[in-house]
């Protein structure tokens, strides 16, 4: 970070040069005020600021109003899309949205960083600096804000509480707000099929693999299960767990079933692991071929025809089929 901008719902911006002042922050009273809960931060994505803050000058952001983060709950509460399956848009893009003011050199600016790794360490600030640096607060209050805030659905609060705590940690505690994120992804996943299987009146239910990955964070009725096992990809998978549940494997919380990946390995999910594409491959290599199952025919018997076996490998998202031709004389002779 080498500015800090800061508009005021009077429409005043002030821009501090933190790199050339550093003791703005401290003696300027710059972190009195990022860190007050008193005051709201109104931010677009703050996740990149709140770590420069953090790692350059021990600065930890309260009481932020991501505009990013409110973003995603409007579209969950207008549209019904988990906030995790909602794309982050451009702060010119947002503007528009509420008939703010955009950035006119937004575009004009990208196009000088990427040329210029340093730009913003350039010293003296140009014009154009100035007024880049000033749009990018002007819009945000309080025209976004008071248009955002008053959109969003009190009971949607919690959670939009909670996103923006993790765009402020994101940088500053990665891992925790990846595990928060995925455990979201989860409960939210799990609920949508929890309604699926009560409200389908199907004689039989047809999940993807994802969903059935699902299964083991439910306890499943009579009924339920009846319904899954009228899909004959659902009642392998579900005979596949259930005979690994009663012989003692790991499984899911909660009584679940298992899961139907492999143990060992966690997916970007969470969902518990399945091997990769080239794991499976060397699983297969590393299997000996199955026994023959006939012996194979004279060479007057093969014409255009070679004797063949095959081998199957699932790993639940991937099938993986290896054909054998037996290596004798009379296949290679015709090979030839």
């Amino acid at each position: 970070m080498t500015l800090l901008q800061i508009g005021l719902v009077t429409g005043q911006i002030y821009i501090f040069d933190v790199m050339v002042e550093r003791n703005l922050m401290y003696e300027g009273g710059l972190r009195e005020l990022l860190e007050s809960s008193d005051i709201v931060k109104v931010a677009h994505d703050c996740r990149g600021d709140a770590g420069a803050l953090y790692h350059q000058f021990g600065v930890t952001l309260k009481n932020v109003f991501d505009t990013q983060a409110a973003h995603a709950v409007l579209q969950q509460q207008e549209t019904g899309k988990p906030v995790y399956k909602v794309k982050n848009v451009s702060l010119n893009t947002l503007c528009r949205s509420y008939n703010a003011p955009v950035n006119p050199r937004k575009d004009q600016m990208k196009n000088v960083y990427r040329r210029d790794q340093r730009f913003w360490a350039r010293r003296p600030l140009t014009e154009d600096m100035v007024v880049y640096a000033a749009y990018d607060v002007v819009a945000l209050v309080p025209t976004v804000y008071d248009a955002m805030k008053k959109q969003l659905d009190p009971a949607l609060m919690p959670l939009f509480e909670e996103l923006c705590q993790e765009q402020v940690e994101a940088m500053i505690q990665p891992e925790e707000v990846k595990q928060k994120k995925k455990q979201r992804k989860i409960e939210t996943e799990v609920a949508e099929l929890k309604t699926k299987l009560a409200t389908t009146q199907a004689r039989a239910i047809v999940l993807s693999n994802r969903e059935i990955r699902l299964l083991r964070y439910l306890e499943l009725s009579d009924e339920e299960r009846e319904k899954l096992e009228g899909s004959y990809k659902v009642a392998k998978k579900l005979e596949r767990l259930q005979s690994k549940k009663e012989s003692g494997g790991s499984g899911g919380s909660g009584g679940g079933l298992l899961s139907p990946r492999c143990d060992g390995e966690a997916d970007a999910d969470g969902y518990g692991g399945s091997p990769s594409l080239t794991t499976s491959m060397n699983m297969v290599e590393q299997t000996s071929p199955p026994p023959s199952l006939n012996s194979v025919p004279s060479s007057s018997a093969l014409t255009s025809k070679a004797d063949a076996e095959c081998q199957t490998l699932s790993t639940g998202d991937i099938v993986i089929t290896k054909v054998f031709f037996p290596d004798s004389p009379d296949n290679v002779k015709d090979k030839k």
